[in-house]
């Protein structure tokens, strides 16, 4: 007898958290859908009242996201120059492009004859084998270095910043 009373408890108590969680996820997407109805161009808060439904109160505060914003977030992009078999090239990149993403977009353009062939080896990333035509040889290999430095990942693991300066080199190892 007392273990058909757990028995019940236990359905019960399972019920009644089944309905609360239900009733919970219905409120939780009036919510949203109340918030969705709010014009773009304001700046709401959700606020609870003691009748638990949701108010948007406009934040008059909080800066607006404006097409002049937009555009002055777009400008901030990666100038990176790339130097090669004494050729220079220069492109803009979005923020966190890669040496690979910038040789790529170089390749895109139409005014530069610009082309390579790089490998992809697994967990280093792309490696560099041919630029323009001119292949690594034995002993000799593509090495590119950013400001200077010699580079120690392959070039789409490198994350470029605006002003890096990448130049390529045939090197022996």
């Amino acid at each position: 007898m007392k273990n058909r009373k757990y028995i019940y408890l236990i359905v019960l108590s399972l019920c009644l958290l089944a309905i609360s969680l239900f009733l919970h996820n219905n409120s939780h997407k009036k919510i949203q859908t109340k918030l969705a109805s709010v014009p773009k161009s304001e700046s709401v808060l959700p606020v609870k009242t003691s009748s638990n439904e949701t108010q948007k109160i406009v934040n008059e505060n909080i800066p607006k996201v404006t097409s002049e914003t937009q555009t002055t977030q777009a400008l901030k992009n990666t100038e990176v120059t790339l130097s090669v078999l004494g050729n220079t090239y220069t492109t803009n990149l979005k923020n966190g492009a890669t040496v690979y993403d910038a040789m790529l977009s170089i390749e895109n353009t139409k005014d530069d004859n610009f082309s390579f062939v790089a490998n992809n080896y697994s967990g280093l990333g792309y490696f560099v084998d041919e630029i323009d035509g001119v292949k690594g040889s034995p002993g000799k290999y593509w090495i590119y270095y950013v400001n200077n430095k010699k580079a120690s990942v392959g070039v789409s693991k490198y994350i470029l910043k605006s002003g890096d300066v990448i130049n390529w080199k045939q090197e022996g190892m």
